[in-house]
């Protein structure tokens, strides 16, 4: 295996995504690493380092998120959802997921009821929680509920994929969730 080849290949990735406005700063859809081609060996490869999440363990992460919310293992999150497959199967249905959008508006929901929970939580600790013997009331953290968008995760992953295939005909031949981060944006979604 060549390092040196590899740091080249990247670097052409990142040149046709960045020309093609995909890639980039935190407003555009990714970022793919800088390589430091002048540091390269042929077993050492020398890129910029991203600060995120692996895919597998943000996903991970989410699921847990989502479990606990239905106050169930994950285990049990999980079978439940795949019963829930198995007998629409038997029906001969297909249950679609829901789109990027309507997954969306699920986060947004969420993260309201978040907002709202936490102002009553608010309005009570600096009213009837001033009181003696009244407890003061923790605030929901913002980490506590799932907020990857799946569907728009999927759709983004497509996109790039396929821009890199059938527009650029050149493409990231490893995209294995160990090499998908999720990078944290100060507004908005993970890029």
């Amino acid at each position: 295996f060549d390092y040196i080849k590899e740091g080249e290949q990247l670097k052409r990735v990142r040149d046709n995504l960045t020309r093609a406005g995909l890639a980039g700063d935190e407003s555009k859809l990714c970022a793919v690493p800088k390589p430091y081609l002048d540091l390269c060996t042929k077993r050492v490869l020398v890129m910029e380092e991203l600060k995120g999440e692996k895919l597998a363990n943000a996903l991970k992460t989410d699921m847990e998120k989502h479990a606990a919310r239905a106050g169930e293992t994950v285990q049990q999150f999980k079978a439940k959802q795949e019963e829930k497959v198995r007998e629409l199967r038997k029906k001969g249905e297909v249950k679609l997921g829901p789109s990027a959008t309507e997954y969306g508006k699920y986060v947004r929901l969420l993260e309201g009821e978040r907002k709202l929970a936490n102002a009553g939580t608010i309005a009570y600790n600096y009213t009837v929680g001033w009181l003696p013997g009244m407890e003061w009331k923790e605030c929901v953290d913002r980490n506590s509920i799932p907020l990857i968008n799946h569907a728009k995760l999927v759709d983004d992953l497509i996109y790039l994929h396929g821009w890199e295939v059938l527009v650029d005909g050149y493409f990231n031949g490893d995209p294995h969730p160990g090499n998908v981060l999720l990078i944290p944006r100060k507004k908005g979604e993970p890029q």
